[in-house]
């Protein structure tokens, strides 16, 4: 998009986001962001606004995917972990089952080849054994057959990670474009764009740009290509649930 701005302030060198962050640490209502690269330190930043009931959507790529940082933003749901535990309840009673009437089956052995024992009690311990090597046999096969049930993921805000052309860990059915912008709206009141990454470097260390804009007519077309980009349908999107996975396995 092209649009001529006015009331635009620039700056330029290291620590140019200062301004942006000072900014995002008092945003009040909604906090938008496009960045392709994201620092866990920053992320956090964005977790204690959501906390503060602060809207926050975050577009970003998997370009440089650190599963810590997204540990941050995405979480089992509530229901996945119930039926977690629900199966981690079952295989533990299973087993304690097994390993409970294998004593007794032990016991019995030793009761079995004690010489003094009375010979009345011979059908008895039979059945004893019996039993307790059946119930052995079936704490094993039930807790064979329990299901590890499919964990299932959703994200603390909005959230959307775009595929990158250049990273192949996750499958691409097209050739699309890099998302490469650097895009942060506060409260639809002020917006910044230029190459600023959402990263600890970005903001602290690299020699950057950032244009801060409080032109209402800017600020809402900028708002409007956020919403553009959003729901766009051009690009690849990560699925959470195969983010969730790879970061709870892998972190």
């Amino acid at each position: 998009m092209q649009f001529n701005a006015k009331n635009a302030s620039i700056y330029i060198g290291v620590k140019a986001g200062a301004a942006v962050l000072h900014d995002l640490k008092h945003a009040k209502s909604s906090v938008c962001i496009v960045s392709p690269y994201l620092n866990q330190d920053f992320v956090k930043e964005l977790t204690n606004l959501n906390a503060q009931n602060v809207e926050i959507r975050l577009l970003t790529t998997d370009e440089q995917l650190d599963y810590e940082v997204f540990s941050h933003i995405v979480k089992p749901t509530p229901y996945s972990q119930l039926q977690h535990k629900l199966y981690q309840y079952k295989k533990n009673v299973y087993r304690w089952l097994s390993t409970l009437f294998g004593l007794v089956l032990l016991l019995s052995v030793a009761y079995w080849v004690y010489p003094d024992r009375p010979k009345s009690d011979n059908m008895a311990l039979i059945y004893v054994a019996a039993g307790s090597l059946s119930a052995v046999f079936l704490g094993q096969y039930l807790r064979k057959k329990v299901k590890m049930p499919k964990r299932e993921y959703d994200t603390i805000f909005d959230l959307k990670v775009f595929l990158s052309p250049y990273r192949k860990q996750y499958n691409h059915t097209s050739n699309q474009s890099l998302i490469h912008a650097k895009i942060y709206i506060i409260d639809s009141k002020v917006a910044y764009i230029g190459s600023l990454n959402f990263t600890k470097q970005g903001f602290g260390n690299n020699y950057e740009t950032a244009i801060q804009i409080k032109d209402p007519d800017a600020i809402l077309a900028i708002e409007e290509e956020f919403e553009n980009l959003y729901w766009s349908k051009s690009f690849e999107i990560l699925d959470v649930n195969a983010l969730g996975k790879d970061i709870y396995f892998n972190f």
